[in-house]
């Protein structure tokens, strides 16, 4: 049995008055708190997905240059931010199978950074910070995507939707929603399909592949951030 593993929700920073900045996770948007030991796991997770396998070993790594000693085991905390959903996990025959059933339920939330902030952020590390051009350059070159990356985004900057909404969305050769209620009446058109089962229903369909294989390359690239509804 395979099993996979990702971050849900968006790092933020946040300013507690002077001198006090910590770290949290905006969840469903709800602010969430982690511990140390939380984070650790949290953030090796965000923008990868992985088994459990790799994560034990890049937090052992993680925990052994913090030199602090934790209460809880690395089981128990990564069951507990499972539990508090920010953690999903996914289990399947084959990697195929886990990586459907990891993302398949999860909501994807575009990420865009507008040309100018891109051009400001491009000039302090260069002028400022003071890396190499060919170096910022690089970072700051602007994401390549194929015709199935380019339709999982404009439905996902459309509507909130899950992968399997997304799933559906790519089988009827939808391109865009208009706004939720579109979602509604394209994508629970008949009286079975509900927004606990749809994972299972669009399962069998041919473009499952297609999203699965766009969906977690945008994941990977930074380009999306999984979410909970």
């Amino acid at each position: 049995m395979k099993m996979l593993y990702t971050a849900v929700g968006i790092f933020k920073l946040k300013n507690q008055g002077k001198n006090n900045v910590y770290p949290t996770v905006i969840l469903s948007g709800k602010e969430c708190r982690l511990d140390v030991q939380e984070m650790m796991i949290w953030s090796a997770l965000n923008w990868r997905i992985t088994d459990d396998k790799q994560l034990h070993t890049y937090y052992s790594e993680q925990k052994k240059k913090s030199g602090v000693v934790f209460s809880r085991s690395y089981t128990d905390t990564l069951n507990r931010l499972i539990v508090r959903g920010l953690v999903a996990s996914g289990r399947g025959e084959n990697g195929e199978e886990a990586l459907y059933d990891l993302i398949s339920g999860l909501y994807i939330i575009p990420l865009y950074q507008s040309p100018l902030i891109r051009i400001i952020s491009f000039l302090r590390m260069v002028f400022i910070f003071k890396l190499p051009y060919e170096k910022a350059k690089v970072l700051f070159e602007r994401d390549k995507k194929n015709k199935n990356e380019r339709r999982v985004m404009k439905l996902a900057f459309s509507a909130p939707m899950s992968t399997a909404e997304i799933v559906k969305c790519i089988d009827k050769n939808i391109d865009f929603i208009l706004n939720e209620d579109d979602v509604m009446e394209f994508l629970y058109d008949d009286k079975f399909t509900t927004s606990e089962n749809i994972a299972e229903s669009v399962r069998g369909l041919s473009s499952v592949r297609t999203v699965l294989t766009a969906v977690s390359n945008l994941y990977l690239r930074r380009q999306i951030l999984f979410e909970r509804m």
